[in-house]
């Protein structure tokens, strides 16, 4: 009876077990749902109406007030430092004139010699492609003279620069030229480059500078630097005067020796020479190769050194050979 019964419980007791299981879990989910419900509304919340991060702002930090002036400080605007004074230039600097064009001659006789390196002869040949208004074959033969060490090719070089004759116009390179044939001692570039630093063509004008190169070449004899140098001496102060001075006697004592001379003293040799039967070429006032063997000519049939250099002793010769006999004594 025992066995039967225990048999028969044992369905219902595992029956029971499982219910109470079941009722058991049933009960956490319930309590676990109710104790989570808070944060899921919080995360629904969030997930709906997100709230932005802003970086704080900077805070403002005002600037200390300004000191007030004393009362009896004026308010003045500041002003630059003042300017050291230049000297009263006038409004208008009279350009030089042009180089005079020299008469026109024949190249032939003398290509040989210029294409052998002759110096003179490249000048000439210069001289002669200017006159016919060739200036880009000028400005060729010119430049070798010029480099050879001919002032006279090295302003007439410069000056095709300056007026961009048969070359680009150059300020620079006109004053580069004329200052290398300025310090060889001529003084029609000496005046150049005084007119140069005048009006500040390739270079800073400098009237001081101006004044000492127009000093220069008055002390040679050229009569428009003396008058250039008269009117820039009342533009300048006593003291720049002073220093152009200086500057002029700096100038002088450092020129290179020349042997170029006198245009005008060639020429009248040239004509006096052909007076008394020597052919020295055309009178230009350049010494030539036609005006050299002229001179050598008439020195040697005088029994003088024949070096061929133009003079004022050569000069004062020729004259006095063709100067009339002055008129007999009366008795």
């Amino acid at each position: 009876m025992a066995v039967t019964m225990s048999g028969a419980l044992r369905p219902t007791l595992v029956s029971l077990l499982l219910m109470t299981t079941f009722v058991a879990g049933l009960a956490a989910f319930v309590e676990s749902r109710r104790l989570s419900a808070p944060a899921r509304a919080a995360r629904g919340l969030m997930e709906e109406a997100p709230v932005a991060i802003r970086a704080p702002e900077p805070a403002v930090v005002e600037p200390p007030p300004a000191p007030e002036a004393p009362p009896s400080a004026p308010l003045v605007a500041p002003t630059s430092p003042a300017r050291p004074r230049m000297p009263d230039r006038p409004a208008e600097v009279a350009a030089l004139p042009p180089l005079p064009l020299p008469k026109p001659q024949r190249v032939e006789p003398l290509m040989a010699k210029a294409r052998s390196g002759d110096p003179a002869a490249q000048m000439q040949i210069g001289l002669a492609y200017a006159a016919r208004g060739d200036w880009k074959r000028a400005a060729a033969w010119m430049r070798e003279a010029a480099i050879a060490g001919v002032a006279e090719a090295r302003l007439r070089l410069a000056e095709q620069y300056r007026q961009g004759r048969g070359v680009p116009a150059d300020p620079l390179e006109a004053f580069i030229w004329t200052r290398s044939a300025a310090e060889q001692g001529l003084p029609a570039a000496q005046l150049a480059l005084g007119d140069a630093y005048e009006r500040g063509l390739g270079v800073p004008a400098s009237p001081v500078e101006a004044y000492a190169w127009y000093a220069v070449a008055a002390e040679a004899g050229n009569e428009e630097a003396a008058q250039r140098r008269a009117r820039l001496a009342e533009t300048l102060s006593p003291a720049e005067r002073e220093t152009g001075d200086s500057r002029a006697a700096t100038i002088a004592s450092s020129l290179a020796p020349s042997d170029v001379p006198d245009r005008n003293l060639v020429a009248e040799i040239q004509r006096l020479l052909r007076m008394r039967g020597y052919d020295p070429g055309v009178d230009d006032g350049f010494r030539g190769e036609r005006t050299t063997q002229a001179i050598k000519r008439y020195q040697s049939d005088r029994g003088l050194r024949a070096d061929g250099r133009p003079t004022e002793a050569l000069l004062e010769r020729l004259r006095a050979e063709v100067r009339p006999p002055p008129p007999p004594v009366a008795e």
